[in-house]
């Protein structure tokens, strides 16, 4: 062959693709028990509807191939208005365009706004739909995943619903205390896959998922998905797994604690080895109930040696936890028993000390907002208090 023509066909060539970075056993050993490890992927943190729906839409109105939606709530409100003319443009230019929404969050907040979603061309299921004759357990168990995949080289999830309650003051909401990731890489290939997986179990048509991403990082991720029928407790075994390797620190938030008995001595145990044990709850949560069950398991993490700490203001419902500032995760996952052991949950979990860290500094920035809880303090409630709070608690672990 002509050197000629041999140097203009290495040159129409691609590159092969970068291999992924080598995976730190170290880190590593804060992912529980031998499953999908992906690598290559970059993570990034975005704060609040603020920073996490112009992000969001942005991919979605850069959309070509998909834009897959899957949410609890989705709010008709200036939000959701603007998310569902996002979505309606890009299928009205051909692109696949899907949303999966839990019947019951659909039918507090959606308003009429799936039909207006369906009328312009966009694919849309519920999940668990609530009809009478339906199973019981299905009435129990809601699709309470937040997850956006576009064209298979972006993903977002985290505990964003859609609706001003999560937005700032950009979007004259709420500003609820949220977190959102951004994912780049092969783990949104994996995250487009339990989209898909769910739509065909839902009654879909199988649809194709999005080839191999190309690596974008040096992120080390795991996909936690509690599915509907394997893995039911995926998230509560990674958090468990990671809590018992824990060996300096352990930091968690979230909106709604309520550890039973096996992660409520996996945190005193932590403490008995002299781990540093955070916990960072909303002040006053938007379930009053559910505030006061968690406050009836104050007493033994604090008799332990662990700190408790309330945020003011505005509600937390950022769900999240950072491990030795190696091992860090957050998604759409509570620590009660109905996302532990019920729902549809997805969280993402990232090994190494950049993402970690850019997650414990927010964690630790809420501090200063948060009054600390005192051993003296749970001492000093009333009975009629106590007797509120394990009222609350026994409805929250057996409803």
């Amino acid at each position: 062959m002509p050197r000629s023509r041999a140097r203009r066909q290495s040159r129409g060539r691609q590159p092969p693709p970068r291999p992924p970075p080598p995976v730190d056993a170290e880190a590593l050993a804060y992912f529980h028990e031998p499953g999908e490890v992906v690598r290559g992927n970059h993570v990034e943190l975005l704060v609040g509807g603020d920073e996490a729906y112009p992000r969001m839409l942005e991919a979605i109105g850069a959309a070509k191939r998909l834009a897959w939606l899957e949410v609890y709530e989705f709010w008709n409100d200036d939000v959701g208005r603007r998310f569902r003319d996002a979505l309606i443009a890009r299928a009205r230019e051909g692109v696949d365009v899907r949303v999966l929404v839990d019947a019951l969050g659909a039918a507090l907040t959606s308003g009429g706004l799936f039909e207006e979603l369906k009328a312009g061309g966009v694919k849309v299921q519920a999940v668990f739909e609530l009809r009478p004759w339906a199973r019981a357990w299905r009435w129990f168990r809601r699709d309470h995943r937040k997850l956006l995949v576009v064209d298979g080289s972006v993903a977002f999830t985290g505990g964003l619903n859609i609706g001003l309650p999560y937005a700032g003051p950009r979007y004259g909401g709420k500003g609820w205390q949220d977190l959102q990731l951004e994912v780049r890489g092969p783990a949104v290939a994996a995250l487009a896959r339990l989209f898909a997986r769910l739509w065909r179990r839902n009654g879909g048509e199988p649809i194709n998922e999005p080839p191999h991403c190309p690596v974008a990082g040096t992120d080390v991720v795991r996909v936690l998905a509690n599915h509907l029928a394997r893995s039911r407790k995926e998230v509560r075994h990674a958090y468990l797994f990671a809590i018992r390797q824990a060996n300096r620190r352990i930091l968690i938030d979230n909106a709604y604690v309520l550890p039973g008995p096996r992660m409520l001595k996996a945190l005193v145990d932590a403490r008995r080895r002299g781990v540093e044990v955070i916990v960072i709850l909303p002040g006053r949560n938007d379930i009053p109930s559910f505030q006061n069950a968690s406050r009836a398991r104050y007493r033994r993490l604090l008799a332990a040696g662990a700190r408790i700490y309330e945020l003011e203001g505005r509600m937390l419902h950022a769900k999240a936890a950072v491990i030795d500032g190696q091992w860090a995760t957050a998604g759409s996952c509570n620590l009660d028993t109905w996302s532990l052991h019920r729902n549809l949950e997805l969280n993402v979990a990232v090994v190494g000390d950049r993402v970690a860290g850019v997650i414990e500094g927010w964690l630790q920035g809420l501090l200063p907002n948060c009054q600390e809880v005192s051993l003296e303090q749970v001492q000093g409630w009333s009975l009629r208090q106590r007797l509120l709070q394990l009222a609350c608690l026994l409805l929250f672990i057996f409803w």
